[in-house]
């Protein structure tokens, strides 16, 4: 079995952050805290994650088209949840921005995060989140939110596309080397 490529380790590592959240959700769902969701629709977005999550770990290192989809549909979703219950959602929806970075580069990991962003906005406009904050103060906030998932899709398409660059180079001066 061939090693691992850095690209695979980056999704590899993006798996477990989501694993790692799924572990503090569970947390929280089971504390009762009076900020979570409803009972039914904590349980709901658990097992939604929970199956998701394992269908992404059993996919590896493949990510097919239709499976970024899903997961970018799988992240609005719960994006929209995280809206009224930040506590509860926490950042697993930028995770599907991640791994679009990790699989399809800086422009996948940029589009992937504006669409988990503009579901933010769009859930915080529908659902009137955040009444406390007004004005300038709000839209900065917001716009806060989706920049920093825009951001996290694109560095790591960054870093995937310079681990990629990286090992192209590495074996184009292996075989350099062997032919002299």
């Amino acid at each position: 079995m061939a090693p691992a490529s850095g690209p695979q380790m980056l999704a590899r590592g993006v798996l477990v952050i989501r694993w790692a959240l799924l572990v503090w959700m569970t947390v929280l769902a089971v504390s009762g805290a009076p900020q979570l969701p409803p009972v039914a629709l904590r349980v709901t977005t658990l097992l939604v994650a929970v199956a998701w999550t394992v269908v992404l770990t059993a996919r590896l290192p493949g990510w097919s088209l239709p499976l970024l989809l899903g997961d970018l549909l799988v992240a609005v979703a719960v994006a929209v949840i995280g809206i009224r219950y930040p506590a509860f959602a926490t950042v697993y929806p930028a995770m599907a921005a991640l791994q679009w970075g990790t699989a399809r580069g800086v422009a996948g990991g940029v589009v992937a995060g504006a669409v988990v962003g503009t579901a933010l906005i769009l859930a915080r406009l529908w659902t009137g989140f955040m009444p406390e904050v007004t004005g300038v103060a709000r839209v900065v906030r917001t716009a806060a939110d989706t920049v920093n998932v825009i951001l996290a899709g694109g560095g790591f398409g960054f870093v995937a596309t310079l681990l990629r660059r990286s090992a192209d180079d590495l074996r184009a001066a292996q075989a350099a080397e062997v032919r002299a």
